[in-house]
């Protein structure tokens, strides 16, 4: 596979908070292609400048549901300016306003508006997108039957769901232009997210599946984020024969 890899820099976060240029710049001596944005840390245009000097490019910026359904037109203008392709729902759950479908069907209508504006759309899930259904239908199949929304499938969550990452992943290849490639381990009460190769995740029979534009590297929990982010890199490539 030649897709190139990024790092979603939430996996950097408190660095990020304390060096944001430092930090990025340690990303980009990794050896990552490209890094996946989240947060305000700095303004668009100043973080597309410091990508386009170390030579990253920006794969997608990530905003939760809410702060999109606030302000839409100003998530996309913010992901045109940093140059991203991609506009991704990072993180959403149903609540009395808002059921599943109602969502799924807003979702819709924003991939539709980015659509208009140059962006592609795509939903990155969780554990619960798999775990819990709406109207008989399980609730990330429901969010990748809306045509314009794209998949940005997270294959630790796809393993903590309860589903097999390598035939979930297989069977929306051709709507999954980004992976997020993560492992992911239960310790007893809670799924954790650990190192690429330390978890249960099937990484190479799940990575052979899909078809990206780009691997997404995360790993949300970390005592070491940073070190962790160039050993995730490192044992990636090694499995990719890179």
């Amino acid at each position: 596979m030649t897709a190139p890899i990024a790092l979603q820099l939430y996996s950097v976060r408190d660095a990020l908070s304390k060096d944001f240029e430092g930090t990025v710049e340690r990303v980009a001596s990794f050896g990552y292609h490209g890094v996946e944005i989240f947060g305000n840390f700095r303004s668009a245009s100043q973080t597309r400048q410091l990508t386009d000097d170390l030579g990253l490019r920006v794969c997608g910026r990530h905003a939760s549901f809410d702060p999109l359904v606030a302000n839409l037109a100003g998530e996309i203008e913010y992901a045109l300016e940093l140059g991203a392709p991609y506009l991704v729902c990072a993180w959403s759950k149903a609540s009395d306003e808002w059921s599943w479908g109602r969502i799924a069907d807003e979702l819709g209508r924003m991939a539709a508006e980015a659509e208009a504006q140059g962006l592609k759309f795509a939903y990155h899930n969780h554990g619960h997108e798999l775990l819990e259904s709406f109207d008989n239908r399980r609730v990330m199949d429901l969010i990748l039957s809306k045509p314009k929304v794209y998949g940005e499938l997270d294959i630790a969550w796809l393993r903590a769901g309860g589903v097999d990452s390598a035939e979930y992943v297989k069977a929306y290849a051709a709507k999954t232009p980004l992976l997020h490639v993560k492992d992911v381990a239960y310790n007893g009460k809670d799924w954790d997210t650990v190192e690429l190769g330390q978890g249960q995740v099937e990484l190479a029979k799940t990575i052979a599946a899909a078809t990206p534009e780009w691997l997404v590297v995360e790993q949300d929990h970390s005592p070491d984020p940073l070190g962790s982010a160039q050993r995730n890199l490192e044992t990636l490539q090694a499995l990719l024969g890179r």
